[in-house]
């Protein structure tokens, strides 16, 4: 009998530093491609390829900022958008900050925002989320 059989190959690397000892700059590119031998899996056999640039600032002992964005475009193998017959393809842009003020060395308060969105020559892939979350968060 056929074995289910389910792939994911990926190459990644993320290079990046510290400056003036309270900025950190990084960049991260990752590639990858899921390939599946099993009928309904192959509609998410896809190549993604993604690239992200982080800047994160500690202003105070207290005060810290994160930001990022992100860029993804995805192509779909076998997944065909109806009424063109060509494969999907999505391309996702993401912006991420946030705001930390830590009261001490384990409790802190974060507010951060997203805004994500999705092109797609697939209309009803395309979309824009919008997120806002506040978190208190202790370590121990």
């Amino acid at each position: 009998g056929k074995y289910r059989k389910d792939d994911r190959h990926t190459a990644a690397y993320e290079i990046g530093g510290t400056f003036a000892d309270v900025n950190t700059l990084k960049l991260k590119q990752e590639f990858y491609f899921n390939d599946s031998n099993e009928g309904h899996q192959d509609y998410n056999d896809a190549q993604d390829y993604k690239l992200k640039v982080s800047f994160n600032r500690e202003w105070t002992k207290q005060w810290s900022t994160s930001n990022s964005y992100t860029y993804e475009t995805k192509r779909y193998e076998r997944r065909s958008v109806a009424g063109i017959n060509v494969s999907q393809q999505d391309n996702t842009n993401t912006y991420d900050f946030s705001l930390t003020y830590k009261f001490t060395p384990s409790v802190d308060l974060t507010y951060a925002w997203k805004h994500k969105r999705n092109r797609s020559n697939d209309v009803g892939q395309a979309y824009i989320d919008v997120t806002n979350s506040l978190a208190l968060t202790t370590s121990f």
